[in-house]
């Protein structure tokens, strides 16, 4: 996975042009440590810090993230270079790809982010979901994006990540309260896709908070228990929106049982 093509990401993600090495020795041009080049099905490498550098900076052009994120994607599908990062790098991509979901206002991308988000997950133990739901709860909790479209990216990833078959995955929310208040906050916005991704966090949080060992996401809902019930009345009279009838009423239930 050489790139020779101008317009193409300047990142070293392929080590086939230093003949002169070990087969199993891997370095990128950048002179990274050879222990996060990994190999893939195709007899190159990707160098895992030049990954996150790109992906990192907000200026990188949408076109060069894009494909490198195509070519992560499809790596993730091999199972040499899955293994790989999976038992010695697990948590290495955590960071770089939150902070890239919650930088480029550009849909598909964020579609791409989410796919390898849940690629990740599905493949790895839960240590790896979880410090993925601590990460991006925090992020929602601060209120810094400020309800943009890159929060609405972190708010479907929360729902996602809430999906995922882990235990007591509340129990991963370090601050439970200011994130259901700024999901309560988010609400009263005049929109109905960020109602009807914030009833359908706020619907799997009220179903796992019951369950939780901790039991404080129970007690946090119920706190929010009268204006949550009243918002989702109302966004439920308002919308036209299946996802917002559904989530509204799912969460309305559970408050009621």
């Amino acid at each position: 996975m050489m790139f020779e093509d101008p317009q193409e990401p300047d990142i070293s993600f392929a080590a086939d042009h230093f003949p002169d090495q070990e087969p199993d020795v891997i370095q990128c041009s950048q002179g990274h440590r050879t222990t996060l080049s990994l190999r893939t099905q195709q007899g190159g490498s990707i160098c895992l810090l030049c990954l996150s550098n790109l992906i990192s900076n907000p200026r990188a052009p949408t076109l060069h993230v894009s494909y490198v994120l195509s070519q992560l994607s499809d790596a993730l599908s091999q199972p040499l270079f899955l293994t790989s990062l999976l038992s010695f790098h697990p948590h290495f991509l955590i960071s770089p790809l939150l902070h890239a979901l919650s930088s480029f206002d550009n849909d598909p991308i964020a579609q791409q982010l989410i796919d390898i988000i849940s690629a990740l997950c599905a493949s790895a133990n839960d240590s790896v979901t979880a410090d993925f739901i601590a990460q991006v709860a925090e992020k929602l909790s601060s209120g810094a994006l400020a309800w943009s479209r890159r929060q609405l990216y972190m708010l479907h990833c929360l729902g996602i990540l809430l999906n995922c078959q882990i235990n007591d995955p509340c129990m991963h929310i370090r601050d439970k309260e200011a994130l259901v208040s700024n999901l309560v906050a988010g609400l009263q916005l005049p929109s109905d896709e960020i109602r009807g991704e914030i009833l359908f966090v706020l619907y799997k949080l009220s179903i796992q908070g019951y369950a939780s060992r901790d039991g404080l996401g129970a007690n946090v809902l119920q706190a929010f228990c009268p204006s949550l019930l009243r918002l989702s009345m109302e966004a439920l009279l308002k919308t036209q929106r299946d996802d917002v009838r559904l989530n509204g009423v799912g969460l309305s239930n559970c408050f009621l049982h």
